[in-house]
């Protein structure tokens, strides 16, 4: 039997291995220029065993919800994981910790790590015991929100098309998210056509469960040191069309995958967004439209399918209830304003279409807002835009870059297909320069977009991502091809 004191004294060592533990991981972790390489610690687990080896993760973590005061981690182990917790160190804050819990090999698990302080870099580890055999898993790292004021980059994907052999390479894809990770983004957007739920072989629940699950070793080279927000694109086939009442459609297929492997945003006091639950996924939200504050930003993302009847035209719908949460997200008062959606109610284009439909109003021949849309007010979604000072929309879809200056002064982005060929694209199947008739900045794939905020300005860069395969006539890797400055707006005096 311990004595009262010895048992004192061995919590008392057990506390101070923790914080020397995390003071060695966060110098170490400096000293190594966050590049995530494995570095010797000490942890104790509430067990009482110390561990002294590092690993990777044996498995993908990708991070999601951050917000001024905790983060969610998506953890999906190869093994059965005992016993483990995650514990986190900042410079400026204390240090934090999850509850332990347990992870079975192949499910996929979410737990949220509390009592963050806004405006910090947090640097975590998992500690694991594997059956008596305790291990730290290699250190990585992630940022709660900004305050205002702040300078922070973020960054932008889109129709990575993975499982598509054409439309994504997958050397070409790793190198894009290996561009973004050495940005150290606070986070990732990824504006849709990820998940290719269309594919023929894609039939029923297991192989969409494959679907999502073949993106998570990819998602997770950014995501684990980096929050991802994930948005619908058409190939997710997240469309209301599909429904049909029952929970062997498509679409609810989908989104069960969605919502067990990556965690999207559900409203809280941090983030606004879809509130309804969806009647076939009980206890569910769709967490499929969510906005934000991040410094002197909002952020502000869209589902364009899932409440639509038809993929075309007036058929395409944010469905009123989205429509009416648009029109009261955007009055807040930021310094920027970012909207992130997938395309419009037409397939191709940017500034050529946003005049039409529920987009913009007009129809074929005439404008159709108010007929097509009773009771929605006057104005369509581009006029809500304009009048609450909207700087940028990001869209995909026709994977390529585009930037047009609308005359009503919103710039309308095209970001660039995420790992497509760039020598097979001019002039090719995949090149959809010819619905950009307005004109503006086009060049081709591959990259991402990188975006620099600032108290005083938003700059948005193209990066080019090449591998070795790839000519030089097209440009080399890390290239900013091409780049824009969005100016704060004196908004509110």
């Amino acid at each position: 039997m311990r004595s009262e004191n010895a048992e004192q004294k061995l919590h008392q060592f057990g506390f101070f291995a923790l914080i020397v533990f995390c003071a060695l991981c966060f110098l170490a972790y400096t000293y190594a220029g966050k590049s995530g390489a494995p570095v010797n610690t000490l942890a104790q687990l509430n067990s009482g065993v110390v561990c002294g080896t590092v690993q990777d993760f044996p498995g993908t973590i990708i991070l999601g919800r951050p917000t001024g005061n905790e983060i969610t981690f998506s953890l999906l182990s190869s093994v059965d994981i005992a016993e483990m917790y995650v514990t986190a160190e900042s410079q400026v804050a204390p240090a934090a910790q999850t509850s332990v819990f347990s992870l079975g090999a192949g499910s996929p698990t979410t737990i949220t790590l509390s009592g963050l302080y806004p405006n910090s870099y947090y640097y975590y580890t998992a500690i694991m015991n594997f059956g008596g055999t305790s291990v730290c898993s290699t250190m990585h790292g992630f940022q709660t929100q900004r305050s205002p004021g702040s300078s922070f980059t973020f960054a932008i994907i889109a129709d990575t098309h993975l499982g598509n052999d054409f439309l994504c390479n997958q050397d070409r894809y790793k190198q894009t998210l290996q561009n973004i990770n050495d940005e150290r983004p606070d986070f990732t957007i990824s504006i849709g056509d990820d998940f290719l739920a269309d594919l023929p072989w894609v039939k029923g629940t297991s192989e969409v469960q494959k679907i999502y699950l073949s993106q998570r070793p990819f998602l997770a080279m950014v995501g684990q040191d980096g929050a991802v927000f994930n948005i619908n694109g058409n190939h997710e086939l997240q469309n209301g069309w599909l429904l049909d009442g029952t929970d062997r459609n498509m679409a609810i297929m989908v989104m069960k995958a969605r919502l067990a492997y990556y965690p999207n945003p559900r409203p809280n006091n941090f983030y606004s967004g879809a509130s309804t639950p969806q009647p076939l996924l009980p206890g569910e939200l769709t967490e499929n439209y969510y906005a934000w504050f991040w410094g002197d930003a909002l952020f502000v993302t869209l589902d364009d399918y899932l409440y639509s009847s038809e993929g075309k035209q007036w058929s395409y719908s944010l469905g009123y209830d989205q429509f009416t949460w648009l029109k009261s997200v955007l009055p807040y008062n930021a310094g920027f304003k970012f909207v992130f959606h997938h395309t419009y109610g037409v397939d191709r284009g940017g500034v050529e279409t946003a005049s039409y439909f529920e987009w913009g109003g007009l129809g074929l021949k005439s404008y159709e807002f108010t007929k097509m849309r009773p009771g929605w007010g006057d104005q369509p979604i581009h006029q809500i835009l304009v009048a609450n000072q909207v700087d940028v929309v990001f869209k995909g879809h026709d994977h390529l870059y585009v930037k047009q200056d609308h005359p009503d002064g919103i710039i309308y982005v095209t970001a660039p297909q995420a790992a497509f060929d760039p020598d097979g694209w001019k002039g090719g199947s995949n090149d959809k320069t010819s619905e950009y008739t307005a004109g503006g900045t086009i060049l081709g794939p591959a990259g991402h977009l990188s975006v620099e905020v600032t108290p005083d300005a938003a700059i948005v860069s193209y990066i080019f991502s090449r591998i070795a395969t790839d000519s030089l006539k097209n440009g080399v890797n890390g290239q900013v091809a091409d780049q824009f400055t969005v100016p704060r707006k004196m908004r509110y005096g």
